[in-house]
Protein backbone atom coordinates (compact mmCIF):
# COMPACT_ATOMS: atom_id res chain seq x y z
CA UNK A 1 0.00 0.00 0.00
CA UNK A 2 2.80 2.41 -0.81
CA UNK A 3 1.65 5.93 -1.77
CA UNK A 4 -1.96 5.66 -0.63
CA UNK A 5 -4.19 8.45 -1.99
CA UNK A 6 -4.63 10.12 1.37
CA UNK A 7 -3.08 12.69 3.66
CA UNK A 8 -4.31 10.89 6.79
CA UNK A 9 -1.38 11.26 9.18
CA UNK A 10 -1.76 7.72 10.54
CA UNK A 11 -0.70 6.14 7.25
CA UNK A 12 2.82 7.53 7.71
CA UNK A 13 2.99 7.90 11.49
CA UNK A 14 2.58 4.12 11.94
CA UNK A 15 5.56 3.29 9.73
CA UNK A 16 7.25 1.20 12.46
CA UNK A 17 4.36 -1.25 12.83
CA UNK A 18 3.08 -0.99 9.24
CA UNK A 19 6.19 -0.35 7.15
CA UNK A 20 4.62 -1.15 3.79
CA UNK A 21 1.80 1.37 4.21
CA UNK A 22 2.50 5.03 3.56
CA UNK A 23 0.63 7.98 2.13
CA UNK A 24 1.81 10.31 -0.60
CA UNK A 25 0.33 13.79 -0.45
CA UNK A 26 0.93 16.28 2.41
CA UNK A 27 -0.63 15.02 5.61
CA UNK A 28 -3.81 16.55 6.99
CA UNK A 29 -2.41 17.46 10.41
CA UNK A 30 0.43 19.45 8.83
CA UNK A 31 -1.97 21.12 6.40
CA UNK A 32 -4.30 22.04 9.24
CA UNK A 33 -1.35 23.48 11.16
CA UNK A 34 -0.53 25.72 8.19
CA UNK A 35 -4.03 27.18 8.27
CA UNK A 36 -3.73 27.67 12.02
CA UNK A 37 -0.41 29.49 11.76
CA UNK A 38 -1.71 31.65 8.91
CA UNK A 39 -4.83 32.55 10.88
CA UNK A 40 -2.85 33.34 14.04
CA UNK A 41 -0.49 35.62 12.12
CA UNK A 42 -2.93 37.20 9.66
CA UNK A 43 -6.18 37.29 11.65
CA UNK A 44 -4.97 37.20 15.28
CA UNK A 45 -8.22 38.56 16.69
CA UNK A 46 -10.76 36.92 14.40
CA UNK A 47 -13.16 34.32 15.80
CA UNK A 48 -13.19 30.98 13.98
CA UNK A 49 -16.07 28.56 13.47
CA UNK A 50 -15.23 25.07 12.20
CA UNK A 51 -17.40 22.63 10.30
CA UNK A 52 -15.56 19.34 10.17
CA UNK A 53 -16.22 15.81 9.04
CA UNK A 54 -16.90 13.92 12.24
CA UNK A 55 -14.47 11.07 11.58
CA UNK A 56 -10.71 10.53 11.55
CA UNK A 57 -10.42 12.66 8.39
CA UNK A 58 -11.96 15.81 9.83
CA UNK A 59 -10.52 15.29 13.31
CA UNK A 60 -7.02 15.01 11.83
CA UNK A 61 -7.42 18.43 10.18
CA UNK A 62 -8.99 19.95 13.30
CA UNK A 63 -6.13 18.78 15.51
CA UNK A 64 -3.67 20.34 13.08
CA UNK A 65 -5.61 23.61 12.98
CA UNK A 66 -5.59 23.87 16.77
CA UNK A 67 -1.88 23.05 16.89
CA UNK A 68 -1.05 25.72 14.32
CA UNK A 69 -3.10 28.33 16.17
CA UNK A 70 -1.04 27.68 19.30
CA UNK A 71 -1.88 30.30 21.92
CA UNK A 72 -4.67 31.52 19.63
CA UNK A 73 -6.50 28.17 19.71
CA UNK A 74 -9.18 29.83 21.85
CA UNK A 75 -10.10 31.83 18.73
CA UNK A 76 -12.06 28.72 17.72
CA UNK A 77 -15.42 29.50 19.28
CA UNK A 78 -17.46 26.62 17.85
CA UNK A 79 -16.83 23.26 16.16
CA UNK A 80 -19.66 21.59 14.27
CA UNK A 81 -19.33 17.96 13.23
CA UNK A 82 -21.00 16.59 10.12
CA UNK A 83 -21.27 13.03 8.82
CA UNK A 84 -20.29 12.45 5.21
CA UNK A 85 -23.73 10.90 4.63
CA UNK A 86 -25.73 13.80 6.12
CA UNK A 87 -28.33 15.10 3.69
CA UNK A 88 -28.08 18.61 5.10
CA UNK A 89 -25.49 20.74 6.91
CA UNK A 90 -27.90 23.60 7.58
CA UNK A 91 -27.94 23.06 11.35
CA UNK A 92 -24.16 23.27 11.52
CA UNK A 93 -23.87 26.33 9.27
CA UNK A 94 -26.60 28.15 11.20
CA UNK A 95 -24.78 27.39 14.47
CA UNK A 96 -21.56 28.85 13.11
CA UNK A 97 -23.32 31.97 11.84
CA UNK A 98 -25.06 32.45 15.20
CA UNK A 99 -21.75 32.07 17.03
CA UNK A 100 -20.53 35.32 15.47
CA UNK A 101 -17.51 33.68 13.83
CA UNK A 102 -15.51 35.92 11.49
CA UNK A 103 -13.89 32.91 9.79
CA UNK A 104 -15.35 29.57 8.78
CA UNK A 105 -13.01 26.61 8.32
CA UNK A 106 -14.45 23.80 6.18
CA UNK A 107 -12.62 20.56 6.96
CA UNK A 108 -14.57 17.96 5.01
CA UNK A 109 -14.51 15.85 1.86
CA UNK A 110 -16.15 17.11 -1.37
CA UNK A 111 -19.80 16.19 -0.74
CA UNK A 112 -20.21 17.96 2.64
CA UNK A 113 -18.08 20.83 1.29
CA UNK A 114 -20.38 21.48 -1.67
CA UNK A 115 -23.38 21.28 0.66
CA UNK A 116 -21.73 23.78 3.02
CA UNK A 117 -21.15 26.34 0.28
CA UNK A 118 -24.69 25.81 -1.06
CA UNK A 119 -26.12 26.32 2.43
CA UNK A 120 -24.01 29.43 3.00
CA UNK A 121 -25.40 30.89 -0.23
CA UNK A 122 -28.98 29.94 0.66
CA UNK A 123 -28.63 31.58 4.08
CA UNK A 124 -26.83 34.60 2.59
CA UNK A 125 -24.01 33.87 5.02
CA UNK A 126 -20.63 35.24 3.96
CA UNK A 127 -18.07 35.36 6.77
CA UNK A 128 -15.02 37.59 6.39
CA UNK A 129 -12.76 34.64 5.54
CA UNK A 130 -13.14 31.01 4.46
CA UNK A 131 -10.57 28.24 4.94
CA UNK A 132 -10.99 25.07 2.88
CA UNK A 133 -8.95 21.87 3.08
CA UNK A 134 -7.00 21.04 -0.08
CA UNK A 135 -8.86 17.80 -0.91
CA UNK A 136 -11.99 19.83 -1.58
CA UNK A 137 -10.19 22.78 -3.21
CA UNK A 138 -9.73 20.78 -6.41
CA UNK A 139 -11.02 22.54 -9.56
CA UNK A 140 -13.67 19.85 -10.09
CA UNK A 141 -15.07 20.18 -6.58
CA UNK A 142 -14.92 23.96 -6.65
CA UNK A 143 -16.78 23.88 -9.95
CA UNK A 144 -19.57 21.92 -8.28
CA UNK A 145 -19.52 24.30 -5.34
CA UNK A 146 -19.72 27.26 -7.73
CA UNK A 147 -22.68 25.70 -9.54
CA UNK A 148 -24.50 25.16 -6.24
CA UNK A 149 -23.66 28.51 -4.66
CA UNK A 150 -22.18 31.62 -6.30
CA UNK A 151 -19.06 33.69 -6.85
CA UNK A 152 -19.63 35.83 -3.78
CA UNK A 153 -19.74 32.81 -1.49
CA UNK A 154 -16.57 31.19 -2.86
CA UNK A 155 -14.43 34.22 -3.70
CA UNK A 156 -11.35 34.59 -1.50
CA UNK A 157 -11.44 31.07 -0.04
CA UNK A 158 -8.01 30.09 1.31
CA UNK A 159 -6.54 26.60 0.77
CA UNK A 160 -3.24 24.95 -0.16
CA UNK A 161 -1.72 23.26 -3.22
CA UNK A 162 1.38 21.17 -3.85
CA UNK A 163 0.86 20.29 -7.55
CA UNK A 164 0.83 22.63 -10.51
CA UNK A 165 -2.69 23.38 -11.66
CA UNK A 166 -2.80 21.98 -15.19
CA UNK A 167 -5.64 24.40 -16.01
CA UNK A 168 -3.68 27.50 -14.98
CA UNK A 169 -2.41 29.52 -17.97
CA UNK A 170 0.87 30.16 -16.11
CA UNK A 171 1.75 26.47 -16.49
CA UNK A 172 0.41 25.82 -20.00
CA UNK A 173 3.95 25.79 -21.45
CA UNK A 174 5.32 23.50 -18.75
CA UNK A 175 6.77 20.32 -20.24
CA UNK A 176 4.93 18.25 -17.64
CA UNK A 177 1.55 19.83 -18.35
CA UNK A 178 2.11 19.42 -22.10
CA UNK A 179 3.01 15.75 -21.56
CA UNK A 180 -0.07 15.25 -19.41
CA UNK A 181 -2.40 16.74 -22.01
CA UNK A 182 -0.78 14.82 -24.86
CA UNK A 183 -1.03 11.49 -23.02
CA UNK A 184 -4.62 12.16 -22.01
CA UNK A 185 -5.50 12.89 -25.65
CA UNK A 186 -3.79 9.68 -26.76
CA UNK A 187 -4.89 7.21 -24.10
CA UNK A 188 -8.08 8.73 -22.64
CA UNK A 189 -9.63 10.76 -25.45
CA UNK A 190 -13.09 10.61 -23.88
CA UNK A 191 -11.91 11.87 -20.50
CA UNK A 192 -11.85 15.54 -19.58
CA UNK A 193 -8.21 16.68 -19.16
CA UNK A 194 -9.46 19.67 -17.15
CA UNK A 195 -10.42 17.25 -14.40
CA UNK A 196 -7.34 17.71 -12.24
CA UNK A 197 -7.90 14.41 -10.45
CA UNK A 198 -6.36 12.87 -13.59
CA UNK A 199 -3.37 15.18 -13.27
CA UNK A 200 -3.03 14.05 -9.65
CA UNK A 201 -2.80 10.48 -10.97
CA UNK A 202 -0.03 11.42 -13.39
CA UNK A 203 1.93 13.10 -10.60
CA UNK A 204 1.70 10.06 -8.37
CA UNK A 205 2.51 7.69 -11.24
CA UNK A 206 5.80 9.54 -11.70
CA UNK A 207 6.86 8.66 -8.15
CA UNK A 208 5.66 5.06 -8.54
CA UNK A 209 7.89 4.63 -11.58
CA UNK A 210 10.84 6.22 -9.77
CA UNK A 211 10.39 3.79 -6.88
CA UNK A 212 10.13 0.74 -9.10
CA UNK A 213 13.17 1.79 -11.11
CA UNK A 214 15.15 2.19 -7.88
CA UNK A 215 14.73 -1.54 -7.12
CA UNK A 216 16.97 -2.47 -10.06
CA UNK A 217 16.78 -5.50 -12.35
CA UNK A 218 15.78 -7.89 -9.58
CA UNK A 219 13.10 -6.14 -7.55
CA UNK A 220 12.08 -7.45 -4.15
CA UNK A 221 9.72 -6.20 -1.45
CA UNK A 222 12.74 -5.31 0.70
CA UNK A 223 14.32 -3.27 -2.09
CA UNK A 224 11.05 -1.46 -2.74
CA UNK A 225 10.68 -0.60 0.93
CA UNK A 226 14.29 0.61 1.09
CA UNK A 227 13.66 2.83 -1.93
CA UNK A 228 10.49 4.20 -0.34
CA UNK A 229 12.51 5.15 2.75
CA UNK A 230 15.13 6.98 0.69
CA UNK A 231 13.12 9.05 -1.80
CA UNK A 232 14.94 12.24 -2.71
CA UNK A 233 13.90 14.03 -5.90
CA UNK A 234 11.59 16.65 -7.32
CA UNK A 235 8.39 15.64 -9.06
CA UNK A 236 8.00 17.59 -12.35
CA UNK A 237 4.22 17.63 -11.94
CA UNK A 238 4.47 19.35 -8.56
CA UNK A 239 4.84 23.05 -7.88
CA UNK A 240 8.40 24.22 -8.59
CA UNK A 241 10.58 23.55 -5.57
CA UNK A 242 8.41 20.89 -3.96
CA UNK A 243 10.60 18.05 -2.73
CA UNK A 244 9.76 14.37 -2.57
CA UNK A 245 11.92 13.20 0.29
CA UNK A 246 11.78 10.46 2.91
CA UNK A 247 14.12 8.83 5.40
CA UNK A 248 14.00 5.70 7.56
CA UNK A 249 12.47 7.82 10.36
CA UNK A 250 10.50 10.29 8.24
CA UNK A 251 8.25 8.50 5.74
CA UNK A 252 6.18 11.56 4.72
CA UNK A 253 7.00 12.01 0.99
CA UNK A 254 5.60 15.52 0.37
CA UNK A 255 5.54 18.26 2.97
CA UNK A 256 5.82 21.47 0.93
CA UNK A 257 2.74 23.39 -0.14
CA UNK A 258 1.71 26.89 -1.12
CA UNK A 259 -1.28 28.78 0.16
CA UNK A 260 -3.78 29.56 -2.58
CA UNK A 261 -6.73 31.94 -2.73
CA UNK A 262 -9.75 31.08 -4.87
CA UNK A 263 -10.55 33.72 -7.48
CA UNK A 264 -14.17 33.61 -8.62
CA UNK A 265 -13.30 35.45 -11.85
CA UNK A 266 -10.84 32.80 -13.02
CA UNK A 267 -12.55 29.95 -11.12
CA UNK A 268 -9.24 28.67 -9.77
CA UNK A 269 -6.77 29.34 -6.99
CA UNK A 270 -3.98 31.90 -7.15
CA UNK A 271 -0.74 31.02 -5.38
CA UNK A 272 0.21 33.12 -2.36
CA UNK A 273 3.77 33.63 -1.16
CA UNK A 274 6.48 30.98 -1.10
CA UNK A 275 6.53 27.28 -0.30
CA UNK A 276 5.75 26.26 3.27
CA UNK A 277 6.83 23.03 4.96
CA UNK A 278 3.88 22.08 7.11
CA UNK A 279 5.98 19.68 9.14
CA UNK A 280 8.42 22.36 10.21
CA UNK A 281 11.46 21.45 8.10
CA UNK A 282 13.11 23.33 5.24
Amino acid sequence: QLLVSTGATEFDANYASKPYTMGWQPDYFAEGAIYGKYAAQTWPDKKIGVIYQNDDYGKNYLEGLKSGLGSKASNIITTQGVAVTDASVAQQVVAIRQSGADVIAILATPSPTVKTFATMKALKYKPEQVILNSVSANDVVMGLAFANSDATTLDGTISTAYLMNSNDPKYENSASVKLYKAQMAKWAPNADPKNTFYYYGFAKAYDVVKLLAATGKNPTRAKLLAAARHMNWTNPFALPGVKVKTSPTDPFPISHVKLIRYNANTEMGSELGSLINGRGGT
